[in-house]
C-alpha cells in the first residue's frame, strides 16, 4: 500500500525542522512512503518588517 506523509515544518525553528525531518525519515523508510512538507509563509508585513519587502521598482528586474 502506498502511503503519503504530509509534514507541516515551520522554516523559522531550523532545529526543530531538522529533528522532524529526521523523524519523517525514518517512519517513511518503514513502507517506502512519500513525503511532502508544507509551510506556511507569512503576509507580506512580516516580511517588510525583516527589511524583506518588495522594491517599488522591482519590474525593472523581472523578465
Amino acid at each position: 500500500m502506498n502511503r503519503t506523509i504530509l509534514v507541516p515544518i515551520d522554516i523559522s525553528d531550523s532545529e526543530l525542522t531538522q529533528r522532524v525531518i529526521s523523524h519523517v525519515e525514518a517512519e517513511a523508510k518503514i513502507d517506502d512512503a512519500e513525503v511532502s512538507f508544507l509551510t506556511v509563509i507569512p503576509s507580506l508585513p512580516y516580511y517588510a518588517s525583516l527589511g524583506l519587502a518588495i522594491p517599488q521598482n522591482y519590474r525593472q528586474w523581472m523578465i
